[in-house]
């Protein structure tokens, strides 16, 4: 099971209120977004304290990030965007060579996903935001996720199936 470290903001105010724009176009009920990255760790062995800390160093993660500040109380609906299960995205193979190279070398794997939270007066449901999805990721890469480990499980190959093309 991955360790889970939600990381800084993923996108620049500009950014963020531009697609906040784009999003209340299509869905008026929005209210409010924010967006972190998440990383997602596994590990080859227990990760110690010092481990920890330089993970954290290199990714700039905090130890208290701050929230996304909250003038009324809003609900909030939480979508996390992540790699295709069963794959592993050029991202992570880079990172995992560069933690390698920083001498974090009990670092298996490491995975980043982006996490939207989505604030409206009203109650918005996930099945509400669909409409907004294709702003959020690219289905031929990514995919909502729902369960984050599915990403790090091992999925044993299938046989080679053929199929008659001619018939």
């Amino acid at each position: 099971m991955p360790e889970i470290l939600e990381g800084p903001p993923a996108l620049s105010e500009f950014r963020r209120q531009a697609l906040l724009d784009r999003c209340r176009e299509i869905c008026p009920a929005i209210g409010g977004l924010s967006v972190n990255l998440l990383y997602m760790v596994g590990f080859l062995e227990a990760p110690d304290g010092e481990l920890r800390q330089r993970l954290r160093q290199v990714l700039a993660v905090g130890d208290d990030l701050p929230l996304p500040p909250t003038s009324t109380p809003e609900w909030v609906t939480e979508i996390r965007i992540a790699p295709r299960p069963g794959t592993i995205s050029p991202w992570s193979s880079k990172a995992t060579d560069i933690l390698h190279n920083c001498g974090l070398g009990a670092v298996s794997r490491i995975e980043r996903a982006w996490h939207y939270r989505f604030s409206g007066a009203g109650e918005l449901l996930p099945a509400g935001l669909e409409s907004v999805y294709p702003l959020l990721y690219d289905r031929m890469t990514e995919a909502v996720a729902d369960d984050l480990d599915l990403l790090f499980r091992d999925v044993a190959p299938r046989a080679l199936g053929r199929i008659p093309l001619m018939a």
